[in-house]
């Protein structure tokens, strides 16, 4: 899916909305979600966070981060119980809660946003995306950077007559021990680096090419935490993913090549950098200011679970994701 200047616009504003959200989890990424939103509102009324082991150092940390009017609950039934009741959930807890999670809050009634990965095995993904069918209500997985804008602003740049021959690569590399929004990054044994990381590249790659179907015809998981995947699609287009946990550096990079174009994009820190034919291409003034990808991606939620959005980056293709995770379980090569 494309989206353009404008559509960033909507979503910024959008995530403003004093909406009632719930966030499952009181680790580092529930907090990182609780600052985003409550950024965005200038208040944290309205806000839970569920922690349910880590009740006490939640609260502490909600009153260091000075996050005013932000609800601490023990459960997900007592945060169900507040005025106002929640109309969203972000699921943020750990990969093998994220289903047992994500089905209770549907079945309360929510619209569920669950993080990456969906699940820690194909299979228990595949039960949870059956559940919206059956409640009415919206399930979308946490992939921020199919809403940075320079991905759109490169696939814009493209000749779209030429992606028969398109070739990706997107390099993903992480420091040991590194400290992301003030707290050390932690893995979880129950997902590998590719399991976790494969939702951020599958959308990705959707951004540049939004009709692919993808088949996985190379995996390789090395000891040393280095990783590769490979993926074509229904031309024969390539798109690959090398990542490692144990480097000495953070890196974000995708590289782009399709008949005469020639592009990467820096995405490592903030602004993005997009160089086309080895220029740097400048992004529109206003998406600068628009410095955070998950504030983008909670707008759009808002916006799709209001109906005003028809589908987004994060409710499309999940069947697919599963399918591909499932191909990672069992590929042999």
């Amino acid at each position: 899916m494309r989206l353009s200047p404008s559509d960033f616009e909507v979503f910024w504003r959008e995530a403003a909305r004093p909406v009632p959200v719930v966030i499952v989890g009181g680790g580092r990424w529930g907090r990182v979600w609780a600052s985003v939103i409550s950024g965005a509102r200038k208040t944290g009324s309205g806000i839970t966070i569920v922690a349910r082991q880590n009740h006490s150092e939640t609260r502490e940390w909600a009153i260091t981060a000075g996050i005013r009017g932000l609800a601490i609950s023990g459960s997900i039934a007592s945060a169900l119980d507040l005025e106002p009741r929640p109309e969203i959930a972000i699921i943020a807890s750990r990969p093998r809660d994220h289903v047992r999670d994500a089905l209770d809050m549907l079945s309360a009634g929510l619209h569920v946003l669950v993080e990456k990965p969906i699940a820690s095995t194909a299979l228990d993904a595949l039960t949870l995306l059956k559940a919206p069918a059956r409640t009415g209500r919206i399930l979308g997985v946490g992939t921020e950077f199919a809403l940075l804008p320079a991905f759109h602003q490169a696939a814009s740049t493209m000749k779209t007559e030429a992606l028969s021959d398109l070739s990706v690569l997107l390099e993903w590399e992480d420091p040991r021990g590194e400290i992301r929004h003030g707290v050390k990054k932690t893995t979880h044994e129950e997902v590998d680096v590719l399991g976790d990381l494969l939702p951020h590249a599958l959308s990705i790659f959707r951004v540049l090419k939004p009709y692919a179907h993808f088949t996985l015809v190379e995996k390789w998981l090395a000891a040393d935490q280095r990783a590769c995947l490979v993926l074509r699609d229904q031309d024969g287009c390539s798109f690959r993913l090398s990542c490692n946990a144990g480097s000495d550096l953070r890196r974000r990079l995708l590289h782009i090549e399709t008949g005469n174009f020639r592009g990467s994009v820096d995405f490592s820190s903030h602004p993005a950098e997009l160089v086309v034919a080895g220029k740097a291409a400048e992004l529109p003034p206003g998406i600068l200011a628009m410095d955070s990808t998950l504030r983008l991606e909670f707008g759009a939620f808002l916006a799709e679970a209001a109906g005003s959005l028809p589908s987004s980056p994060l409710t499309s293709g999940l069947d697919e994701m599963v399918a591909l995770h499932a191909a990672l379980e069992s590929f042999s090569g």
